[in-house]
């Protein structure tokens, strides 16, 4: 047998939805989002109702641009007078010398640090400016840069780094320092990024 809502029962009901205001429509004043609105609010942020602002792989990219974040990541962070230190001639007139490391032979300047090239750096033009070279310093080139034993003279020249003027090149690729290496011999900037490598008297990237 099939009940029907009496007048009185109908008539309750109906006041009493009135009085919550619809609490199904509305909650507050404020209308309620739409099965609709959820979803494709929940899509659009991944299941989040709103999309998180930074994410581990956009932070990655980035650090990784120059190296771990320039090459900085992995080391202490440099002093000033590190992150500012350029190249000059030493007692022995070399600009470029070649030094003992555990990669086997490479470039160093005239007190014995170690020498980097920069890979994304094309046809001699150095491109590892602003923070880049803040944490690279360019290696800075005298007029007429002089070769030590084993270093060949037909591959040292000079390239124009934007910001700092004449820095040494060596077989087309501009030469830079590391401010995390604290003193002569120190390699720590080597394969950072996998852009930034010491370079062999042959003037190749040693990996």
């Amino acid at each position: 047998m099939r009940l029907r809502p009496t007048p009185i029962v109908l008539t309750a009901f109906l006041a009493l939805a009135a009085a919550c205001g619809s609490s199904s429509t509305k909650v507050a004043g404020t209308p309620a989002a739409s099965a609709t609105t959820v979803a494709t609010s929940a899509a659009a942020g991944g299941g989040y109702a709103v999309p998180p602002t930074t994410t581990a792989a956009t932070t990655a990219t980035t650090a990784s641009a120059y190296g771990d974040a320039y090459g900085g990541a992995t080391t202490s962070p440099p002093t000033t007078a590190e992150a500012t230190v350029t190249s000059s001639p030493g007692a022995s007139g070399a600009a470029v010398t070649v030094i003992t490391t555990t990669k086997g032979s490479a470039l160093g300047d005239a007190q014995g640090r170690a020498l980097y090239l920069f890979t994304p750096d094309n046809a001699g033009k150095p491109t590892c400016t602003g923070a880049c070279a803040a944490k690279w310093p360019p290696a800075g080139a005298p007029s007429s840069p002089v070769p030590g034993p084993g270093v060949d003279a037909a591959k040292l020249a000079t390239a124009t780094h934007p910001e700092a003027g004449p820095q040494l090149s060596y077989n087309g690729h501009p030469l830079y320092l590391f401010s995390g290496d604290a003193k002569p011999g120190d390699t720590n900037g080597e394969g950072l990024g996998g852009i930034w490598y010491l370079v062999s008297p042959a003037g190749d990237p040693l990996r």
